[in-house]
């Protein structure tokens, strides 16, 4: 069952992480870990979110992301 859809608060901080599935790899060379991080980059541009930090492992990634401060 999905879990219900969390509101976001602008200003507030947020944990995101996402794994593969019964943690396979996700990163498999050099040009996936810069594709993801150009993705990033891309979504830091269109929404009002804030990166502060990223840590990207073979099978996960995980980001510390602030609502809200978008150009701030």
């Amino acid at each position: 069952m999905p879990r219900i859809v969390r509101g976001l608060a602008d200003g507030h901080f947020y944990h995101i992480i996402n794994r593969g599935n019964c943690r396979q790899e996700v990163f498999h060379k050099p040009e996936d870990y810069a594709a993801f991080a150009n993705l990033m980059k891309e979504s830091v541009g269109r929404h009002e979110v804030g990166i502060y930090c990223v840590g990207v492992l073979t099978d996960r990634h995980h980001m510390a992301w602030r609502a809200g401060t978008a150009g701030r």
